[in-house]
Order: structure tokens, then C-alpha cells, then sequence
């Protein structure tokens, strides 16, 4: 019999059981701290393994708020809409767009359905679990959130605006300008005023959206719903589809498709 087989092999094994010890406690972990910071409730869309092939451009279109949170109140939509119906509206359309042209497209949340097992009936996405998905993405080329904004103290305040923090390291101005550009062009005949390029500021929890995404990363808000106009346009389906249109063109274009 082989002495030294006789004393390694069990160090071996040893060595080996220890490994899968800590794999499994870091895969606890992990898990724990992912459940701490999505509020115990784990997402309806986990991260998604896409395929990253040469000059496909991969996109994660994120619908604002929804589920449980209906985002941003308007005396203007009545009873049947809200924010969270807006946004899941155009960036439904915006997918449809950039798969037509040959994108791949991800999004946050498909439709409004709370899940059947939802912990007393709540259910939401907050940035940190936004961000897990879009960052679960293999090949992630861009990353666009859909919004309405509100200004209530202010109705007169109305116009699209396209947020970037510049934080990012993997900001590039260019995606933020080439959206604007396009819904600028694409919404001209609407009435709406000149769309803005707005830093986003820190003390809003949008920010680490835009600032922890591993790819470059806007927020659109289409409209004010404190704005009459705004909120008008917002229930009109051809506008929504411009829209839709504008951001999809912005976003290949910056891509260079």
C-alpha cells in the first residue's frame, strides 16, 4: 500500500468538504442579504442569462413603480390610470420597438399582477432589486427606466426629461443627449416643450438605479402628470407611441444600429 495515498487522500477530502462549507455559507449569505434589502420579498423576474453576441445590442427596459405602488397621484388621469399604468404602457411599446429591430430586450416587470403569494397582498420593486435584475443580464448594453414626473405645486411645469448621474462609471453623455435628441424631433408635433438633460440629485432613491447599473443608464420622464397637457397627452395612444418611438430611436442611435 502506497503511504503517502493513505495520508493525503483524506486531507483531500477534507480540504474538499471545507470548500463546499464555504460555498454554501456564501451562497446563504448572499440570499439573506438580498432578501434584507428587496423588504423579504423576492422579485417575479429573477435575473436572466442572455446571450452576448458581437453587435446585439442588449437592453433592460424598466417600467416605473407598479404592483402595489401606483407612483406618482393625478387629477388628470381619472380612476382608470396612474403612473405605474403609463409607464408599463410606453415601455411595453418600446420593447415591442427595439425587438423589432433586432435588440434584445429585458424588462422589470411585464405586466401588474401582484403574485398570488405576495406577503399580505404587497408587492414592490424598489431600486435595489431593479438594479440585481438589470445587472443579472449577461452583456448589458444599455439600461432604460420609464417614468411621470410631478411637479403639484407647480401645474404650469410640463416637458419630457431624460436623467443621468454622471456618477456612473460607466456613464456616457452621449445615450442621455441621443434620447433627448430623438423625442425632441419625434414629439415635436405634440406641443410638448423642448425635452432636458437633468443630473439627478442624491436625495432621490432613483439615483442609485442610474449610479449602480453595470451600463449606461437613464431614467426618462415623459411628463408631468401635475400638468393638464402633460396628463393629456399621456392617455393619448398615438403620443404613447411616439414616445415609445422617440426613446427607441434615441437609444439605437446612440448604439450605432
Amino acid at each position: 500500500m502506497d503511504i503517502n495515498r493513505k495520508i493525503h487522500i483524506p486531507w483531500k477530502k477534507a480540504a474538499a468538504a471545507l470548500c463546499a462549507a464555504a460555498l454554501i455559507l456564501a451562497l446563504i449569505c448572499g440570499v439573506v442579504l438580498f432578501w434584507r434589502r428587496s423588504g423579504g420579498v423576492v422579485p417575479g423576474i429573477t435575473p436572466q442569462s442572455l446571450p452576448d453576441e458581437d453587435g446585439v445590442l442588449t437592453v433592460c427596459v424598466d417600467a416605473g413603480h407598479g404592483y402595489s405602488d401606483p407612483g406618482s397621484d393625478s387629477d388628470f388621469l381619472g380612476e382608470e390610470y396612474s403612473e405605474k399604468d403609463i409607464n408599463l404602457m410606453i415601455a411595453s411599446r418600446l420593447c415591442e420597438i427595439l425587438r423589432g429591430r433586432g435588440a434584445v430586450v429585458v424588462m422589470t416587470r411585464e405586466d401588474d399582477a401582484i403574485p398570488a403569494d405576495a406577503e399580505e397582498g404587497v408587492y414592490k420593486l424598489d431600486p435595489y432589486m431593479r438594479t440585481d435584475m438589470a445587472n443579472g443580464i449577461d452583456g448589458i448594453d444599455v439600461f432604460v427606466s420609464v417614468h411621470c414626473d410631478s411637479f403639484p405645486t407647480n401645474p404650469d411645469v410640463r416637458g419630457l426629461r431624460v436623467h443621468y448621474d454622471s456618477n456612473n462609471t460607466k456613464y456616457t453623455p452621449g445615450l442621455a443627449s441621443s434620447i433627448a435628441d430623438s423625442c425632441r424631433e419625434g414629439l415635436a408635433e405634440y406641443g410638448m416643450p423642448d425635452p432636458k438633460l437633468r443630473m439627478y440629485v442624491p436625495t432621490d432613491g432613483g439615483v442609485y438605479v442610474l449610479r449602480n447599473i453595470k451600463a449606461p443608464s437613464v431614467l426618462v420622464e415623459v411628463g408631468f402628470l401635475s400638468n393638464e397637457a402633460d396628463a393629456a397627452l399621456m392617455l393619448n395612444e398615438d403620443w404613447r407611441n411616439a414616445c415609445a418611438e422617440a426613446i427607441a430611436e434615441g437609444i439605437l442611435k446612440y448604439a450605432g444600429k
